[in-house]
């Protein structure tokens, strides 16, 4: 009894987690709830066909076949065919338009999953792999098909129909109903047998499949490390464990699938071997017709592919929860907070503050403590520090791509937490050290972050970054596809194409991460001519690592294992002593910029 009142109560919350899993989905479908109504209208014009038909068969054989009567023979021949060819007419309009619904209703899910993922805090993909996320946006999406409208409405036409059916058999043949029942009702019994254990394996061929495709992204997308570090075998093993992972799930899904469907099919060719057995003695001892037999076994046969439907409609369901358990899971994660619509805020002058302001990535893993410093607009903060002091975090909160975990950070005196997220965004400029460009033109990567921008502010801006000889030169001028990253380019082109497309936002304060990575002297000046035309009249974050650029800082900030250790100019750190010293000497000097 305990058993019972458990698996009760599994079932109950079974059903009700299924119940919440739909209305959760069913905005995406409200949309096209006329189209499903369609979909049932013709599915519902469809019935009168398979009632009728059977029974003008039975008509066929038992009077026209019987009386030798071929002008009503013909007749009804002809009007079963009509029957057969406008439900199957019916039922194509049908499936049409249920390809039509499915897609709208995919597209709409996935462009709310793009969405969110944009606007998920750049923590989370510091825990979740970047084809994890894509399995969930592509591969179960396409799973959903089970929880649409259309199936649903399906599933109560079918329910419909197989009562019709069910009760049309009892009417020709009650005691061979009987038997088709029985018949039936085992093989429904095996469907809900393994729908529970069914459920666990697909979920568990998904998740297999989830990190094959986590492991195939990180491969493809570092493959210049795997084939410069000559590990092209070593992560070929990695992925195959990965891969076998995966191919373990789904055999196991399989087996189970194809196990039950051949055990329910030899359960459905013995039953219906038993019934035309026990029909033709019926007819042999005169208890029943050809006909009936006829009609007895049509209505049968649409018996079964309802209550088929019904029961594929249950595994269905069972692979759609499952990947709409992960899809909600992801829509779940909390987007980045940004306060609500309100009226733009002024430009920014440039001024920004910070309190005491503390940072960490998780337990454990402090980045930034108890920061407090202060920028006037125009001025120049160079960061310096050993790899991992906490410089780029420090930026990074400038322009909310984090939250302090302490302390507060002002824009103009405003706290960054009261400015919209787009509107404070769209006054930071960014040029990181390992610039990222799209696989577009060289006009759209320029622009990207001012897409309204007419041709000659994007060719001046070019021109101001020393970028518009070399795109000149290229073949297809500002038209020309830079390949993924922008592999087509350069380091220092693709530098370049990063500040003029900071010069053409004209951003009130702009984060610079100067790159560390050796060009040639030609290069390197002009994109230092063009980074000094960039920081004119604006407030300025550096992460330095030339000599010539923390000369110019108004003021140079030293940090340490997440501490500002010191502050001031260069003449005043040098004078200290200090740690600021230590790099000056060691980094600074070993640059050969002295």
């Amino acid at each position: 009894m305990p058993e019972e009142a458990t698996a009760e109560r599994s079932s109950k919350a079974k059903l009700q987690a299924g119940w919440s899993l739909f209305r959760r989905m069913w905005p995406f479908m409200r949309p096209e709830r006329r189209m499903g109504a369609a979909v049932g209208v013709l599915q519902l014009l469809a019935i009168p066909a398979a009632v009728i038909s059977p029974l003008l068969v039975k008509r066929l054989y038992d009077v026209h076949v019987q009386q030798h009567d071929v002008a009503g023979f013909f007749t009804v021949g002809a009007l079963v065919l009509v029957l057969t060819l406008a439900a199957h007419g019916l039922r194509l309009w049908s499936e049409l338009l249920v390809l039509r619904l499915q897609n709208r209703v995919k597209h709409r899910l996935i462009r709310r999953l793009y969405d969110h993922v944009l606007r998920l805090p750049l923590g989370f993909f510091h825990g979740t792999e970047t084809g994890y996320v894509m399995a969930r946006m592509r591969d179960d999406v396409q799973a959903l098909d089970a929880v649409m409208i259309d199936q649903l409405v399906h599933a109560g036409i079918d329910a419909l129909r197989a009562a019709l059916f069910f009760g049309l058999l009892l009417f020709i043949d009650f005691g061979l109903a009987l038997s088709g029942l029985a018949l039936l009702a085992a093989v429904f019994g095996a469907f809900l047998l393994v729908s529970r254990p069914l459920r666990r394996r697909n979920e568990a061929a998904r998740e297999a499949d989830a990190k094959c495709s986590a492991a195939l992204h990180q491969s493809l997308t570092g493959l210049y490390t795997v084939r410069t570090g000559a590990q092209e075998r070593r992560e070929g093993r990695r992925f195959g464990r990965f891969l076998k992972e995966a191919l373990r799930a789904v055999v196991r899904r399989d087996r189970l699938n194809v196990s039950v469907s051949y055990i329910i099919g030899l359960a459905v060719a013995l039953g219906m071997y038993v019934i035309v057995v026990i029909a033709a003695y019926r007819i042999m001892i005169g208890r029943s017709t050809f006909g009936n037999l006829m009609a007895f076994v049509m209505y049968l046969t649409y018996l079964a592919g309802a209550v088929g439907a019904l029961m594929n409609l249950n595994v269905g369901l069972q692979r759609a929860f499952a990947s709409l358990e992960r899809i909600f899971r992801l829509l779940d994660e909390p987007a980045e907070r940004s306060p609500p619509p309100s009226p733009a805020p002024p430009p920014l002058r440039g001024s920004v503050e910070f309190e005491r302001v503390s940072f960490d990535y998780g337990p454990g893993a402090e980045a930034l403590r108890e920061i407090s410093f202060r920028v006037a607009p125009g001025q120049v903060i160079a960061l310096v520090g050993r790899s991992g002091a906490g410089k780029s975090t420090l930026v990074n909160l400038v322009p909310r791509l984090y939250d302090p975990s302490a302390g507060e950070v002002r824009a103009d005196g405003r706290p960054l937490r009261d400015y919209p997220l787009r509107a404070l965004r769209a006054q930071i400029g960014v040029v990181p050290q390992d610039v990222f460009l799209f696989n577009r033109s060289v006009r759209e990567n320029i622009a990207y972050a001012a897409p309204g921008a007419r041709e000659d502010a994007i060719i001046a801006a070019a021109r101001h970054a020393h970028a518009d000889e070399f795109i000149t030169r290229l073949k297809d001028g500002y038209d020309t596809l830079v390949g993924e990253r922008g592999v087509k380019l350069s380091g220092g082109e693709k530098q370049r194409i990063a500040i003029a497309r900071e010069i053409l936002r004209d951003p009130a304060i702009l984060i610079l991460d100067e790159a560390t990575s050796s060009l040639d002297s030609e290069s390197e000046a002009l994109i230092r001519d063009a980074v000094e035309r960039l920081k004119q009249n604006r407030t300025c974050f550096v992460i330095a690592h030339r000599l010539s650029t923390v000369l110019d800082a108004d003021q140079i900030l030293v940090l340490e294992k997440g501490r500002v250790v010191e502050r001031g100019t260069h003449a005043e750190l040098l004078g200290l002593g200090g740690a600021y010293r230590r790099l000056y000497d060691t980094q600074f000097l070993a640059e050969g910029e002295a």
